[in-house]
C-alpha cells in the first residue's frame, strides 16, 4: 500500500516536477520525496522568469508522508535551492527540517488508513484492569490484532486456550499474512496437552488430518469455532504463522519472566502493552491483571516502543539463550511426513502387457502392493495416454489404457499414482513400450511392391549377414585388408597421426 501511495504522489507531480531520487526514510516513520522542476536547468526559461514574462515556480518541492497520521505535507524551500540533504533527512526530526521549509499544503491520504491502526475509532486507553475491564479490553485488543502485521510477544507462560479468544482477529491476521513471534520460557507451557499436540504432529497418521486441511478450511473452522485450542496451536505452527522460541536462562537465574506485547501494522506503526499478564487463558479472563499501553504517535511512548522492539529482536535473532523451536519442529515434521509417504507409497511389480500400440484401447493388469488407495494414474506431461481404473485391490489394478493414434513410439518408465492423501511418482520395474503401427502406400507403379511388403511383414526376409554377403559379391575390393597406405605413412611422418593411430585410420579408410 505504501509503495502504491508513493508512486501516486510522484505521478501527480508530473509533468512539472520529477523526483531527484527514490523516497527517503526519515526518523519517526516519515518518508520524504524531493522534486525538482523540469525547467529548473532551462536557461531560457530562467531568463523569461527573471523579466517577469512567465510564471515563477519554485525549483524544488518536498513531500513528507507522515505514516503516524496518514498526512501528506507539501513544502517549498524558504530560500531558493536551499533544501536539506539526504543525510539530514535521514537523521533529523521533522521539526528541525521544517526550519528550512515553508509548508504550503497538508492533506490526509485515505489509502494509508485502510487496514492500519489509523482506521480504528476506539478511544485510546492507557491502562486496563482485568477482569473489571474485560469486555472493553477484548474489544480494544481485537481491533488492533486484526490489523496487525507482526505481533511480538514476550511471556513467561503460554497456554493455547488464549487462542480461542482471538479466533476472529486471527482470521484477519492470517488473510493479511500476519505473523506472531512468541518468545517464552522453555518451561512455560501451562497445558501439557499443548506439548503432546505438537509432539503428535510428528506422527504421520495423526498429522495427515493437518495435511489434508487447506488454509480455506482452517479459516472456516476458526469462524465456525470447530477446533480445540491445541488444534489451533498446532495448525498455526504448521503454517508458520506462529513462530515460537524458547528461552533457557543460565546459571542461578530462574525463568524468563518478561510480559510485553508489541503489535505493528503494515505502516510500521506500533502499540505496546506491558503488564502482569502471561499469554494464557487465565491471564486473559481469570486472573487480576493490570495492562498498560504505549502508542506510536506520542514521542515518549514511541521512543519506548522502539527500544522494546530492538531488545526483542536482539533476543529473537542473536541471543544464545533462545532456541528456535519452530525450525527444529518443522524439520522433524518434514522427515516424519516423508517416512509416512514412503510407507504408504504404492508398489508396482509387474504390468501385463507392457507392449502397447498407439491408436488402441487395451486392458492391462498392474500387480504389486498397497495399490487399493490408488484413484488415478497419469503419465507426466503426456495427455495422449488415458487410464481408466476398472477394479482395485490391495495387490492388483485392472484398467483400460487408451493411447492416441498421434502418440509417437516411446518408452515410459514412470507413472504418477494419486491417492486421496498424496501423489506418488513411481518407477516401473519394466517400462511400457508404445509402438506406432506400420503403414505403407500401395505404389502401384512399382511392380511387386505390395507383395514384397507382405512377405516382409510375414517374416519372409533374410538376415543382415545375407545382405553383407550380397555386398561382398558385388564389391569384393571393399573387403580387402589394406595393410599399407602411402597416404597414412605420410600423415604419420608429418605428425598429423601418431603411429598407434595408423591402424585405426586404415580401418576407417577400408570402411
Amino acid at each position: 500500500m505504501l509503495t502504491q501511495v508513493l508512486d501516486d504522489l510522484i505521478r501527480k507531480q508530473r509533468p512539472y516536477y520529477t523526483p531527484t531520487e527514490t523516497p527517503i526514510k526519515g526518523l519517526n516513520n516519515q518518508y520524504w520525496i524531493i522534486f525538482k522542476h523540469r525547467d529548473a536547468d532551462n536557461l531560457l526559461h530562467n531568463i523569461v522568469s527573471f523579466f517577469g514574462l512567465g510564471e515563477k515556480h519554485s525549483t524544488y518541492k518536498l513531500l513528507r508522508i507522515d505514516l503516524n497520521h496518514a498526512d501528506i505535507y507539501e513544502y517549498v524551500p524558504k530560500h531558493e535551492n536551499n533544501i536539506p540533504n539526504t543525510t539530514l533527512i535521514r537523521t533529523r526530526n521533522p521539526q528541525t527540517l521544517e526550519s528550512f521549509l515553508d509548508c504550503i499544503n497538508i492533506t490526509t491520504e485515505p489509502a494509508l488508513l485502510v487496514g492500519s491502526f489509523l482506521e480504528i475509532n476506539i478511544r485510546k486507553r492507557r491502562q486496563f484492569s482485568l477482569p473489571t475491564d474485560q469486555e472493553k479490553y477484548d474489544k480494544f485488543i481485537r481491533a488492533y490484532l486484526e490489523r496487525t502485521k507482526l505481533y511480538r510477544r514476550s511471556t513467561a507462560y503460554f497456554g493455547s486456550g488464549v487462542l480461542k479468544f482471538y479466533q476472529e482477529p486471527l482470521q484477519s491476521m492470517i488473510k493479511n499474512e500476519g505473523e506472531i513471534r512468541l518468545l517464552m520460557d522453555w518451561q512455560g507451557f501451562t497445558n501439557k496437552q499443548d506439548v503432546k499436540e505438537l509432539q503428535k504432529l510428528h506422527d504421520p497418521q495423526y498429522r495427515s488430518q493437518y495435511i489434508k486441511r487447506t488454509l480455506h478450511d482452517f479459516l472456516q473452522g476458526l469462524e465456525d469455532d470447530a477446533f480445540t485450542s491445541t488444534q489451533i496451536l498446532a495448525e498455526l505452527v504448521r503454517l508458520d504463522i506462529l513462530k515460537i522460541k524458547l528461552v533457557k536462562m543460565e546459571g542461578d537465574r530462574n525463568i524468563y519472566h518478561k510480559k510485553i506485547g508489541i503489535l505493528t501494522d503494515h505502516l510500521d506503526n506500533s502499540i505496546q502493552h506491558n503488564g502482569s499478564d502471561n499469554f494464557t487463558k487465565n491471564a486473559h479472563n481469570g486472573n487480576a491483571e493490570s495492562i498498560i499501553f504505549f502508542y506510536w504517535d506520542t514521542e515518549l511512548d514511541h521512543n519506548a516502543i522502539i527500544e522494546s522492539i530492538q531488545e526483542f529482536d536482539d533476543e529473537w535473532f542473536n541471543s544464545p539463550l533462545a532456541f528456535d523451536l519452530t525450525a527444529d519442529f518443522l524439520e522433524e515434521t518434514i522427515k516424519e511426513t516423508q517416512r509416512r509417504i514412503e510407507a504408504k507409497c504404492p508398489i508396482i511389480t509387474k504390468i501385463n502387457p507392457h507392449q502397447l500400440e498407439a491408436g488402441q484401447t487395451q486392458e492391462i493388469i498392474i500387480t504389486g502392493n498397497r495399490l487399493k488407495p490408488v484413484q488415478n494414474i497419469i503419465v507426466k506431461d503426456d495427455t495422449l495416454i488415458q487410464f481408466n481404473l476398472k477394479k482395485t485391490t490391495q495387490k492388483k489394478l485392472t484398467l483400460n489404457i487408451t493411447i492416441s493414434p498421434d502418440h509417437p513410439p516411446q518408452t515410459i518408465d514412470q507413472l504418477i499414482l494419486t491417492t486421496d492423501e498424496q501423489t506418488y511418482l513411481t518407477q516401473l520395474p519394466q517400462p511400457l513400450e508404445i509402438s506406432q503401427p506400420l503403414t505403407f502406400p500401395d505404389f502401384p507403379e512399382i511392380e511387386g511392391f505390395k507383395q514384397a511388403i507382405a512377405q516382409i511383414l510375414d517374416g519372409n526376409y533374410g538376415t543382415p549377414e545375407d545382405f553383407l554377403y550380397y555386398l561382398a559379391q558385388q564389391k569384393p575390393h571393399l573387403w580387402q585388408n589394406l595393410q599399407l597406405s602411402a597416404i597414412l605413412d605420410q600423415l604419420v611422418d608429418e605428425g598429423v597421426l601418431f603411429e598407434h593411430q595408423k591402424s585405426g585410420a586404415q580401418q576407417c579408410q577400408r570402411i
